[in-house]
């Protein structure tokens, strides 16, 4: 598929997706992602998308992150469930309003419901049409298909601690941390499942700027503020029932939030972050708490790194060199 010119492209894209059939409609994700000048709303549909998470959620999940991670990494996708929301139509005007609005000849009936929904609320929207996406054959061997998966061999969903296997993940208040510079595919991916697990509040950590010093390319990481209220109001966007709190990471050898407090019950991690979650739950057992249930969530790689995970370093490494530009 074509790059899209920067004439060509919409401030906003809003796409009805059936999770279900993810991996199949990748090239609706594809056209969205190109199309799209800084943010896709992606309409989830089907069953799983309208129930309380499971393993098998997050693992589609992270496939609605396939397109940006090999494309655009940095594009703002939101997903939105409707089991998180009063009215999905609402959520989409809320987040919007879209420029475009997109589906594919599978889902066309739904997305026109969801579109007069959409109109009824916002009558500026009166001249919005549906895009059709066709669903083109591909091989999906190739590692350049467009519905071969950017998650890394090895790294789906898992739940570390006691948890019933395929029972919903829902928890009072959820823990989640990272550096969260320009947020890309793998950090909205960490961030999402985060706010898909949370019933009331969620507390994300962020790395202070003094305990980056000795990061690559330090002079372009984002300042901490813009990195704290990036991750903030994206989780936000997705669960706008739960209260977002956020705090520096400053020490290393200080234990977070999460290893002190008794009112949290899990935390999301990614698959390299895993002991830094186990050690949180070995000071929570020093103070008396119950452990935290670790809920990990794939990697995801991506165009910019060397058949590794997609990373905010080479994301610099990219602006460094003006590749980016």
């Amino acid at each position: 598929m074509a790059s899209l010119s920067s004439e060509n492209k919409q401030k906003c894209v809003a796409a009805v997706l059936q999770l279900e059939c993810v991996q199949k409609e990748m090239p609706l994700l594809d056209h969205a992602t190109q199309a799209a000048d800084d943010r896709i709303l992606l309409a989830l549909l089907g069953s799983i998308a309208a129930q309380a998470p499971t393993l098998a959620t997050l693992d589609l999940l992270a496939k609605c992150y396939d397109s940006s991670a090999r494309l655009r990494p940095t594009i703002d996708v939101v997903p939105l469930f409707p089991f998180l929301l009063e009215s999905l139509a609402g959520r989409i005007n809320a987040l919007g309003p879209p420029a475009s609005f997109v589906s594919t000849p599978d889902s066309k009936v739904k997305a026109q419901q969801l579109l007069g929904e959409l109109k009824s609320i916002n009558c500026d929207l009166e001249n919005l049409a549906i895009s059709l996406v066709p669903l083109m054959p591909v091989d999906i061997s190739s590692p350049n298909s467009s519905t071969s998966s950017s998650l890394l061999a090895n790294t789906h969903a898992r739940v570390i601690g006691q948890w019933e296997k395929n029972a919903p993940l829902q928890f009072r208040n959820v823990a989640v941390g990272g550096t969260f510079d320009r947020l890309h595919a793998g950090h909205r991916l960490l961030l999402a499942a985060t706010a898909l697990v949370a019933t009331e509040g969620i507390y994300v950590g962020v790395a202070s700027d003094r305990l980056l010093i000795k990061k690559k390319n330090k002079e372009l990481l984002e300042p901490y503020t813009v990195r704290e209220v990036a991750a903030v109001e994206y989780m936000q966007r997705i669960n706008p029932k739960v209260m977002v709190r956020a705090g520096a990471l400053v020490d290393p050898k200080v234990p977070p939030l999460a290893a002190t407090s008794a009112d949290f019950q899990a935390i999301v991690v990614s698959e390299e972050t895993i002991s830094g979650a186990e050690e949180i739950n070995f000071v929570r057992k020093s103070l008396g708490f119950d452990p935290l249930v670790i809920v990990v969530v794939g990697l995801i790689g991506g165009a910019t790194g060397a058949g590794g995970k997609l990373s905010s370093t080479d994301l610099r490494d990219i602006a460094a060199s003006g590749r980016g530009r």
